[in-house]
């Protein structure tokens, strides 16, 4: 096995995942990390349903003949089935933050990292600034990094050393890269355009065709899909709009039900670590 990612929609072979045993009781939760615009209404989840959404959706995976490694889970660590955020492969390299936003999020890698051991290419700590795996698209012959609260121009600086890469300025109260737009294929995005500068939307527009969300359904991180190959995608079950719009473009849509971690506010795309595709 090695490291091999060159873009997001090529057939996944290897994921990194992790149960939500430890995430918090909804009676002890104080409503998240920091406001995001993207944030859905809490209405509460069920954690022992959520294991059981979460069990699905890496069987459906493995149907697709994904190796679907799993790192182990530390009561302290509430949000590690987040695996999205602890760090991101392109090309040969995996990258990581030695530094997290958030005091809660420390020690995440150090469950990760023990899975990479045997694996083929290189591991780099990124030791500048701040940075999470959710503002990290992978373009075909470039990164696109989103600059948030989460993910600093320093990391960006140091990722720039190695690979190129183009940023999208998002401000304060957007919460990833990847609640935003998911690139479907070499020529197309699900996106919600709003929130993007202006040049940046010229660029994008001038390399994919837009399919646009909602402001509501990137509240429900509706746009937050996981492709498993380039013909198929993995959509909340929801989510009806973008399933027609997706089969409208010719995609094989794969519903699954994923409520409970929606409303911890990530969806398929956020508790997925990608580390080869074909």
């Amino acid at each position: 096995m090695r490291l091999n990612i060159r873009d997001e929609f090529s057939p996944l072979k290897t994921v990194v995942v992790s149960y939500g045993e430890a995430v918090p009781p909804v009676e002890t939760y104080n409503g998240g990390h920091d406001p995001v615009v993207f944030k859905p209404v809490q209405k509460g989840w069920n954690r022992d349903l959520l294991l059981r959404q979460q069990e699905n959706f890496f069987d459906l995976m493995e149907k697709y003949g994904v190796r679907v490694l799993k790192a182990r889970t530390k009561e302290n660590l509430w949000w590690q089935m987040f695996t999205r955020d602890t760090g991101f492969t392109y090309g040969d390299t995996f990258f990581y933050a030695l530094n997290r936003v958030f005091v809660e999020r420390v020690g995440e890698i150090d469950c990760v990292l023990p899975l990479l051991k045997d694996i083929k290419g290189k591991v780099l700590a990124v030791g500048n600034g701040t940075a999470e795996g959710g503002d990290v698209l992978v373009a075909v012959d470039e990164l696109y990094i989103g600059v948030s609260n989460r993910t600093s121009m320093e990391a960006v600086e140091f990722i720039r050393k190695y690979y190129p890469v183009r940023t999208f300025q998002l401000g304060n109260k957007v919460m990833h890269l990847d609640g935003c737009m998911t690139v479907l294929s070499a020529n197309r995005v699900l996106i919600y355009p709003d929130i993007f500068q202006p040049d940046d939307l010229e660029f994008l527009k001038k390399r994919y065709k837009f399919l646009p969300i909602t402001l509501e359904e990137a509240h429900n991180l509706g746009g937050n899909v996981l492709m498993i190959n380039p013909e198929t995608v993995v959509v909340e079950k929801s989510q009806k709009r973008i399933a027609d719009m997706l089969k409208a473009e010719k995609f094989k849509v794969e519903l699954v039900e994923y409520t409970e971690s929606v409303a911890l506010e990530g969806a398929f795309r956020c508790t997925t670590l990608p580390l080869e595709r074909e």
